[in-house]
């Protein structure tokens, strides 16, 4: 798998942005894309190594959806409904409604790596900053005080809304990057 790093300062939609955090790379823009992809990809990594995995989407239709989306769940912003691996397999139960979180959080059935995912209206794209902030404090701050995070967890937030002409605040670029 390719190294993340950003080699420019132009804004890439979502779904690249997306696809760098679990292939290494862009495999496209095209936030439109609704089939799979055969790139070498982190569930791949994590299936070899005995590792578990898990997508935690809110408003996904159904555990193992694959499909285009279904407002407000967008599966551009679900990077792991894309990949071949998982769309043609049984491994595509791992993609589970967000509701799933809770529970497995409480009686510690978390996989070794978790992606969640709000929807459009929890994840400041279509809904306030306050919204996604209220979300946020919902559903990572349990997840901050549990014993077994914080024995070996690891948080990364991403964050891919700003507006593109805004190039001292962000503009529309990842601040993981």
């Amino acid at each position: 798998m390719a190294s993340l790093r950003s080699t420019t300062r132009t804004r890439i939609p979502p779904s690249g942005n997306y696809f760098v955090l679990t292939t290494g790379q862009i495999i496209t823009n095209n936030d439109g894309l609704c089939g799979t992809i055969t790139n070498d990809k982190v569930v791949r990594h994590l299936i070899s190594a005995g590792k578990t995995w898990k997508t935690y989407a809110e408003s996904l239709p159904s555990a193992g959806y694959t499909g285009c989306g279904a407002y407000p769940y967008a599966k551009k912003h679900n990077p792991l409904a894309y990949f071949s691996d998982v769309a043609n397999s049984s491994e595509k139960y791992n993609l589970v409604t967000f509701s799933v979180f809770s529970g497995d959080l409480a009686n510690h059935r978390l996989p070794n790596f978790s992606f969640l995912v709000p929807n459009l209206l929890d994840d400041a794209h279509d809904g306030t900053l306050s919204t996604a902030d209220a979300w946020l404090k919902k559903h990572i701050a349990p997840l901050i005080a549990s014993a077994v995070f914080q024995k070996d967890g690891i948080l990364i937030i991403v964050f891919d809304e700003s507006f593109a002409a805004d190039a001292q605040h962000g503009g529309g670029h990842e601040p993981l990057w």
